[in-house]
């Protein structure tokens, strides 16, 4: 059977995934996943902080050491919300495609929910019904939280009906991440400017 891997580097975390495919059938043979909060510095300074990308790459080329020995035919590496918002991307690309040993796609924000929405339909298929997928990670480095709306086909045959990617302010976040009380948006808009956060 044909071995694949993917790497996915978030805003919060790196994961990798290996697997042999035949129709009808994956099976996970390798996965690995660390924490690398690239998005706290990204959204603090707007850039990714040496630290975090040192630690990142660290990571990187040991996931690769991993799954350059299943002798996998393809490979996809991508990023997401933190690195298509970071200034010194030129910088991320030449050093994190290095450790890994090969090219990182910057993804875009319907592309990514493409991915997230085909991940939920091959582990949770609903051919008959139309759902609302949500992906939401809480940990303070996400980027982004994404919804989207496929119709009533499924995934292999049909599309995303609708799709958004909604953001925001992670430092407000981290800063009250000790805080038990409620945080919500002071004006109730959560859209690309990200809204500002205020305690309840």
């Amino acid at each position: 059977m044909p071995r694949y891997a993917a790497v996915d580097i978030g805003s919060n975390s790196v994961r990798m995934m290996a697997a042999e495919v035949n129709p009808g059938e994956t099976r996970i043979i390798a996965e690995d996943r660390q924490v690398t909060r690239l998005g706290e510095s990204v959204f603090r300074s707007g850039r990714i902080a040496k630290d975090a990308l040192d630690f990142l790459c660290a990571n990187l080329a040991r996931m690769a050491a991993i799954y350059s020995r299943l002798d996998v035919v393809g490979l996809r590496a991508v990023a997401t919300s933190a690195v298509r918002d970071a200034s010194n991307q030129d910088e991320f690309l030449q050093r994190a495609g290095t450790a890994l040993g090969t090219n990182i796609e910057i993804i875009s924000g319907p592309e990514e929910a493409r991915l997230i929405h085909l991940g939920v339909e091959a582990r949770w298929p609903r051919p008959k019904e139309r759902t609302l997928i949500i992906d939401v990670l809480k940990a303070a480095g996400r980027g982004s939280f994404d919804r989207s709306v496929p119709p009533e086909r499924s995934a292999a045959g049909g599309r995303i009906a609708s799709a958004a990617e909604l953001h925001r302010r992670k430092a407000c976040l981290i800063s009250q991440t000790a805080w038990s009380g409620e945080v919500r948006p002071r004006s109730g808009d959560f859209g690309d400017r990200g809204g500002n956060c205020q305690r309840g």
